[in-house]
């Protein structure tokens, strides 16, 4: 359960531990900025790596691994 402090996860927000990796740098140290970006198919992520904010889409089911950019395939 969450603490009283914390804001409500919502259903499309990716769980904890599942982070999206950067699409510039490949790193898992992202957060969700925003539920929504520049269209309701999008989430904001800000990578704490590389300094660089990006947009995600929204999966109903991860992609297969040979549709994914060579650096993410690992």
């Amino acid at each position: 359960m969450a603490s009283p402090d914390s804001p409500p996860r919502l259903a499309h927000e990716p769980a904890a531990g599942s982070l999206v990796r950067c699409p510039f740098c490949g790193s898992r140290q992202t957060q969700l900025e925003a539920a929504f970006g520049t269209t309701h198919a999008y989430s904001q992520f800000f990578c704490q790596t590389c300094r660089t904010p990006f947009e995600w889409i929204k999966w109903e089911e991860k992609a297969a691994i040979h549709d994914l950019p060579a650096f993410l395939q690992k």
